[in-house]
């Protein structure tokens, strides 16, 4: 009779901490600057907002977006202006993510995205331009890289705030 007793308190005790350790999977905080992405056996269900969301336990996922602004700083050594004189650049690019379910699945790393689409759109806007011209129009520049940035981004989620050029 004592026997069957602990043995029963024993398996008391293992069941309550069984169910306490899924009860804390099953919690899920979500701070403030972020958002999730609620994936149950790999399928997308929702994203899930800021605060406390509980989700199945053992068959759920979340994967958390930072929604935070960022600033992109890149620097380009070798440029080559329409007259053929080469100069440096530093571009800082300030992003940030707009749509969470977009940048989670259409992209593995947004500032790599943003970094590659920078060069593309600064090549283009100064093809045309000499060292002196990018230098004396280089606010204008960097709201034409802007623009053509915004929309090579905004497929992934991602939003341009703006663009600085400094030499």
């Amino acid at each position: 009779m004592v026997g069957a007793t602990v043995l029963m308190i024993g398996l008391v005790i293992v069941l309550l901490v069984i169910v306490i350790a899924l009860m804390t999977t099953a919690i899920v905080i979500i701070q403030p600057h972020e958002q999730g992405i609620y994936l149950r056996m790999g399928r997308f269900v929702r994203v899930l907002t800021p605060g406390v969301n509980i989700v199945p336990p053992l068959v759920s996922e979340v994967k958390k977006v930072d929604m935070r602004p960022r600033v992109l700083s890149i620097s380009y050594d070798d440029l080559l202006a329409s007259d053929r004189s080469r100069f440096m650049l530093t571009m800082k690019v300030h992003f940030r993510v707009t749509d969470s379910k977009k940048a989670y699945f259409e992209t593995p790393d947004c500032e790599k995205v943003v970094g590659e689409s920078a060069a593309t759109s600064l090549r283009l806007a100064i093809r045309n331009a000499s060292k002196d011209e990018v230098w004396t129009s280089s606010r204008k520049i960097g709201e034409i890289v802007r623009g053509d940035l915004d929309m090579a981004v905004s497929r992934f989620g991602m939003k341009v705030e703006a663009v600085e050029l400094s030499p």
